[in-house]
Formats: C-alpha cells, structure tokens, sequence
C-alpha cells in the first residue's frame, strides 16, 4: 500500500513538472521568421583524412549569404565531438 501510495505521488510530481513548461507563441515566431535570411553550403563535406592525436587542422567552409537580410554566424558546432570548432567572431 505506501509503494502505491509513494508511486502515485511521484507519477503526479512528474507530470506536474512536465506540465509547468514555457508557452510557445507562434504568432511571434512567425513574426520573428520575417528577419531570417537562407544560407547556401558550396562545400558542405570535408574530410580530414588521416591525422595524429594532437595535431591542429585547418579547414575552412564556403557559404553564401543568398538571402536578402544579413547573415551572422552567432554559434557553431561540431556534429561530434571528435573536432573543437572555432571562428573569426
């Protein structure tokens, strides 16, 4: 009986804590889309080949800005976590 009792108040507990999140406006979000400019990849892969622990590699990506707003790169990542991006801010 306090196993099912204890279950209960924790099921509740988590449900009200998955309930409590943030509202998503989408009014707001498609007004804030009007700002957004499109990107275009010239080269997109890249490959490393073959290196040694340790060692730094430069290798660049071209992209065009083919939109009509500015573009900023305000964040980049690596898709694992084997490789440390870094950029001209």
């Amino acid at each position: 009986m306090k196993n099912g009792v204890g279950l209960t108040a924790g099921l509740l507990l988590v449900l009200a804590a998955c309930n409590s999140g943030t509202d998503i406006d989408a009014n707001a979000i498609m007004a804030d889309s009007g700002n957004y400019t499109s990107i275009k990849w010239l080269d997109s892969i890249k490959s490393f080949d073959t290196i040694t622990m340790g060692e730094q590699v430069k290798l660049g990506f071209r992209f065009r800005n083919t939109g009509d707003k500015p573009l900023y790169l305000t964040n980049v990542k690596a898709a694992c976590g084997c490789t440390v991006p870094d950029y001209t801010r």
